[in-house]
């Protein structure tokens, strides 16, 4: 199922390590986490994104979506499923517990550990998503939602459903107003899966009170691109627009 990051060859689990026949080790951390990455350099959210993915994510606003994707999955009924770009985990955890092997995939180590302590269903792997620890066709879902992708490498693993979601041209656009004098607006575009068809597309599209507006901009780029943030108007409560594409890949068919 895990395949080594150095060989490719398999990984199983001993004790509190995971190994391949060619003695490639892995330590499962206190956490429960395995880091599969090669290097060691921080990547992906820190320590203050992933505190604020989390305050925003427990406060509710994204429960729309959650129950959307989470029917989706449930009805595919998939043995083994991945959420490729997880974060603290909070998607994964919303999936059906009786889905018996489900796997958390993301290249920050601090969203992992988080994401491991709160859930322990589910195993997390410190991973890249263009490069994905798993051999061919063995996932039946991999969801990925408003995260990096690779087209090939998830056809490549991926037997059965691929569900992809990503921000509609209104998300945030009220933080957006408040962020920047001119707002561009911009459709989202439908990536291609080889191998897939797309199945389905469904919006979902909803507004929410936010409490701390400054929150949510500290989990998304804005943070970390918008000049002079401190001036800008977000330190009260805003009604939000929350604008989501899902798009439902199934694998095609062959004779």
């Amino acid at each position: 199922m895990i395949r080594c990051p150095v060989c490719q060859e398999a990984l199983t689990l001993f004790n509190k390590s995971y190994q391949c026949c060619n003695h490639h080790t892995f330590d499962v951390a206190k956490q429960g986490y395995v880091n599969l990455l090669l290097h060691q350099k921080p990547a992906g959210d820190n320590l203050l994104m992933v505190k604020a993915r989390k305050q925003v994510m427990d406060s509710g606003v994204f429960n729309p979506l959650m129950e959307a994707v989470t029917s989706l999955v449930a009805s595919i009924n998939p043995k083994f499923v991945c959420d490729v770009g997880c974060g603290e985990g909070t998607f994964m955890r919303a999936l059906p517990s009786h889905i018996p092997h489900k796997f958390g995939i993301d290249i920050s180590k601090v969203a992992i550990s988080e994401a491991s302590k709160r859930d322990k269903q589910a195993l997390y792997l410190v991973a890249s998503n263009y490069h994905l620890p798993f051999f061919h066709q063995s996932m039946d879902c991999l969801v990925n939602i408003i995260a990096p992708h690779a087209e090939e490498e998830f056809s490549r693993v991926c037997s059965q459903t691929i569900v992809k979601v990503v921000p509609g041209r209104d998300h945030l656009k009220e933080m957006k107003m408040a962020l920047y004098e001119t707002v561009q607006y911009h459709d989202p575009k439908k990536v291609e899966f080889p191998g897939f068809y797309l199945k389905n597309e469904t919006r979902i599209h909803y507004q929410a009170l936010c409490h701390d507006p400054m929150t949510l901009i500290q989990m998304t780029p804005y943070f970390y691109t918008t000049p002079d943030l401190s001036s800008k108007p977000l330190t009260s409560p805003m009604l939000t627009t929350f604008d989501f594409i899902i798009y439902h890949y199934e694998r095609e068919v062959t004779s």
